[in-house]
């Protein structure tokens, strides 16, 4: 018998929580006072001894708690019953969560907002978002209880988002949304997968262009890294593919504790389907002005994932980068703010890893595996090795490899090329962004040279100056003239032009030749104005009137928007490029193109878009 008690007393015995140490202590100062009231149940036992480890207190006494931490199977009313009658004497009253509050603080080793819907306790009312504004974040002050009862009638008259069908409660089905328990923070209770409304025009939005082009413009976003002098960048890979290479690389980049989250989210039922509106899929029907999205709801997470993206990019990790890619672009559509793993996980695109990301990042405010990447030292030696002129990735991971890490040990042990040694004495310059009025200034200083050779000649700048942006990274002149049907008809005012440009020392350096490009239509170099002598890169591209519409298209960008044109057209029998949109192209093993194919269209950049079936953007448009 004194066994069997012996035993019995070992299985109920919890041990006492170990401490830790003090800079990992995040809840020090902070008392939780549970609902029970008790440690009677072993699962809260352990809930509260790994509160202890991290700093909290467990006190039983509501006037000195900070957090009031309720069981999942209890309700707000149960709450309210233990509330005092006569207030809490003006101090602050404490923050009401559920259970899972402290869990994730562990989690995520931060304390994390208390006011997101996430640890609301069933039938709590939401904190006004101005209200939320207003807490400082530690301590922070709870929901005001008389404030709730009277905001719930707001609450429930929040407008809800338009499903795109009928509700239903099928778990099984993709756009299954559950039945309506807490509200939503911010009054919305679906997840909308399209873009948003007319309304949204009157905030001065572009309104959504509902054409073919859409679906090609969010394929190419998926395989931005594919060349663009190269024809064959149309066949993609599947989007089946896609998503089991992003299971595959998603399992090795997670944060801290991931693992667990896996097997723990794993299950849980995945939808059969993540079906969105046809129209809607496509990334044109958002292609707009630059700042188009700049009041997107997810507009923090989506910086966070493009910094993200930007590490795979540097590092040529091309799947995590269509991964990341298409996140993003869903996350732009929507029109309410995503803020939990599952309703990440139901929007198309997102797999269950990026959608524990999306919820750290909301959570937290910050990425751990971004925070790994960016204190990793070869990655800020393979960023400065990258914005050297004349550097790419092979090289610069080349110079990783033999432990270079700095400037200084590429200037003491490469063996650079000209151009890479003007890239080198001039970094700080050619990395400094021009501002727009300077890429006029500079623009008009060409143009004045080139009327004095020939006026006929039109000089037009392209690249992201032609799209509106505010700064460009260097100045791109696309050269061109009336009655002209071929480069070679434009390549020796091109060398006129260079050689005045260089007498009058606007032109400092020649990084490419005006033939290094096999047919003479390009000229790579740096400037210098006069009134600001900054070093600026530039760049002269020939382009005969003949072919002026599809070069137009081309220089113009942006390179999203250009693949997505050049996609379309190859999935309509045709072909287009710099010179023009051409038919009937014969293609051999392998798609190689064994001959040109009839030209269409390459004077008028508007016919292109009409042939194409495109509505016509105007330049400032073409963002993606």
């Amino acid at each position: 018998m004194a066994t069997k008690a012996t035993r019995g007393n070992k299985r109920g015995r919890i041990s006492a929580p170990s401490v830790r140490p003090e800079d990992e202590q995040i809840f020090k100062g902070l008392s939780f006072f549970y609902v029970p009231d008790n440690d009677i149940a072993p699962a809260r036992r352990l809930r509260i001894n790994r509160a202890k480890e991290f700093g909290a207190s467990w006190t039983r006494d509501l006037m000195t708690a900070t957090h009031v931490v309720v069981d999942k199977k209890l309700e707000y009313k149960d709450v309210e019953k233990m509330w005092p009658k006569d207030g809490f004497g003006g101090r602050t009253p404490p923050k009401v969560v559920t259970e899972d509050y402290p869990l994730d603080c562990i989690q995520f080793r931060a304390i994390v907002d208390a006011s997101q819907r996430k640890y609301l306790v069933n039938g709590q009312p939401e904190v006004e978002e101005k209200e939320q504004e207003k807490e400082p974040e530690l301590p922070t002050p709870a929901v005001d209880f008389g404030a709730q009862a009277k905001s719930k009638s707001k609450s429930k008259s929040a407008v809800s988002s338009l499903p795109l069908k009928p509700q239903h409660h099928n778990k099984g089905k993709w756009d299954y949304v559950p039945r309506k328990g807490t509200p939503s923070q911010n009054g919305d209770t679906g997840i909308q997968t399209h873009s948003p409304s007319k309304g949204s025009d009157k905030a001065g939005h572009t309104p959504l262009l509902q054409d073919e082009l859409s679906e090609y413009i969010s394929m190419m976003q998926e395989f931005k890294d594919l060349p663009l002098d190269v024809d064959e960048e149309e066949d993609a890979q599947s989007t089946a593919n896609e998503s089991d290479a992003q299971l595959d690389l998603d399992h090795r980049s997670g944060s801290e504790n991931e693992s667990q989250r896996a097997r723990r989210s794993s299950r849980r039922a995945r939808p059969t389907s993540k079906a969105i509106a046809f129209e809607d899929r496509f990334a044109c029907n958002r292609a707009g002005k630059k700042d188009a999205n700049q009041d997107n709801p997810n507009a923090r997470t989506i910086e966070i994932l493009q910094k993200m993206n930007g590490y795979y990019e540097r590092i040529n990790d091309h799947w995590r980068t269509i991964a990341y890619r298409k996140a993003i672009s869903i996350l732009k559509q929507q029109s309410v703010k995503i803020t939990t793993e599952e309703e990440a996980y139901r929007l198309p695109s997102i797999g269950r890893r990026l959608a524990q990301k999306i919820e750290e990042i909301v959570t937290t405010d910050k990425l751990q595996r971004l925070e790994c990447a960016e204190e990793d030292p070869t990655d800020h030696a393979l960023q400065t090795f990258l914005k050297i002129y004349g550097v790419g990735n092979k090289i610069a991971e080349q110079w990783i490899a033999q432990g270079w890490r700095t400037l200084e040990d590429v200037k003491q042990h490469a063996k650079l090329t000209p151009s890479q040694r003007v890239g080198m004495e001039h970094y700080d310059d050619l990395n400094t962004r021009i501002p727009r009025m300077e890429v006029t200034a500079l623009g008009d200083i060409v143009k004045k040279a080139a009327a004095e050779i020939d006026a006929a000649v039109q000089l037009i700048i392209g690249g992201s100056y032609r799209r509106g942006a505010e700064s460009s990274h260097d100045i791109d002149l696309i050269v061109t003239k009336p009655g002209t049907e071929s480069v070679a008809e434009l390549r020796a005012f091109l060398s006129r032009l260079i050689d005045q440009l260089e007498r009058d020392k606007f032109l400092v350096a020649r990084l490419a030749s005006s033939h290094a490009g096999g047919d003479g239509s390009k000229w790579h170099g740096c400037c210098n104005g006069e009134y600001r002598p900054i070093w600026r890169r530039i760049d002269f591209l020939l382009v005969p009137e003949a072919e002026l519409g599809a070069a137009l298209i081309y220089f113009t960008g942006n390179d999203i928007f250009n693949r997505s044109m050049r996609l379309l057209a190859s999935k309509k029998r045709m072909r287009l490029n710099q010179r023009g949109l051409y038919r009937d192209v014969l293609r051999g093993p392998n798609r190689a193109k064994i001959t040109e194919g009839e030209l269409v269209e390459s004077r008028d950049e508007k016919r292109i878009f009409e042939i194409l079936g495109v509505k016509w953007r105007e330049p400032w448009e073409r963002w993606c």
